[in-house]
């Protein structure tokens, strides 16, 4: 069983929309000279012109691609690397890197009686067939035929939100089939990954399954989150993958510490609430802050805590100083 998935990158608030009844093609051409083309080329969305369609429409097919080499004498890249896939009668051209790697393409325009422009997806047009062109180092010029497989998980939505000290982690599949677990991983650059946890799967479902679980503790800045799913045979495939930019946290700094009368905080913004605090937590007094000055004088000598709490994400950070 696999996912199909089209990656759409967010800043902060990440989703991704992933069509369902989708196919992958699987080809491989094999060089003169020692190396081999891996390719799994598919349609994964329709992408009509207009979502009124009365008397047809216009619309491209966006394809996925992952593109690998495996051997010797690798080229940094092949003379011809194109496709074509057939929609119903028509057959509607798209362009791949002819150095391999994986994303999506859109193709050339076409044009169609049909009038579910709202709603389409591949299976709905027809899209049942993939022809790569392929021409390079060792391998000449020739048409493949890659035949399609069922994608029996439908993925709809996988969204991450930074939510305050969290980061919220969703998605939902229409159909599922084979399902033994899926697994989130985290990377902080996007290349290494790590699995950050496990939600178990449905097994087998015809129905919407919804999934929520939460990275409690997330990076500072910008972090990568990848969706795999597992099948009961332990066969894997990675999903989509989402981007989270949170701010850094900042750090709550006091100075001049030792203080005397006043101290000034480093790392918060007027109009925050401030608390003076016992070392044990026990309350003093509190207030707004006004500016990045705060008189202490009425304290006497000894250890204290400064809490502040932010006025729009309502984070709190502490602070220690020692009056005079």
């Amino acid at each position: 069983m696999k996912i199909s998935g089209l990656p759409l990158v967010c800043l902060s608030l990440a989703a991704v929309a992933i069509p369902s009844n989708g196919a992958q093609a699987q080809c491989t051409v094999t060089s003169a000279n020692g190396y081999t083309v891996h390719l799994s080329v598919y349609p994964q969305a329709i992408e009509p012109a207009s979502l009124s369609c009365p008397g047809g429409y216009n619309y491209r097919v966006r394809m996925g691609y992952t593109i690998t080499f495996s051997g010797s004498n690798i080229p940094s890249s092949l003379w011809t690397l194109q496709g074509r896939v057939t929609c119903g009668s028509t057959s509607i051209f798209f362009d791949l890197p002819n150095n391999g790697g994986s994303g999506s393409v859109l193709s050339s325009n076409d044009w169609t009686t049909m009038t579910n422009c709202a709603t389409a997806t591949p299976s709905s047009n027809g899209c049942n067939t993939v022809r790569i062109e392929i021409q390079g180092p060792g391998i000449a010029s020739q048409e493949i035929l890659c035949g399609f497989s069922p994608l029996p998980v439908e993925l709809l939505t996988f969204t991450a939100e930074p939510v305050e000290q969290v980061v919220r982690l969703r998605w939902s599949t229409a159909t599922e089939q084979d399902n033994d677990h899926f697994a989130v991983d985290r990377s902080a650059d996007g290349d290494v990954y790590t699995e950050l946890l496990k939600m178990p799967g449905a097994g087998n479902s015809q129905h919407e399954q919804v999934y929520a679980v939460a990275d409690e503790r997330p990076l500072a800045g910008v972090s990568y989150y990848r969706l795999r799913q597992v099948d009961t045979d332990g066969t894997t495939t990675l999903g989509p993958t989402v981007v989270v930019t949170r701010e850094r946290e900042r750090t709550l700094m006091v100075h001049p510490n030792p203080v005397r009368e006043r101290f000034w905080l480093e790392g918060a913004e007027p109009g925050g609430s401030l608390e003076i605090l016992t070392p044990a937590g026990e309350h003093i007094s509190s207030g707004r802050l006004a500016g990045a000055s705060v008189p202490v004088g009425f304290l006497a000598p000894g250890l204290y805590l400064v809490r502040y709490t932010d006025p729009v994400t309502f984070v709190q950070r502490t602070a220690r100083f020692v009056r005079e």
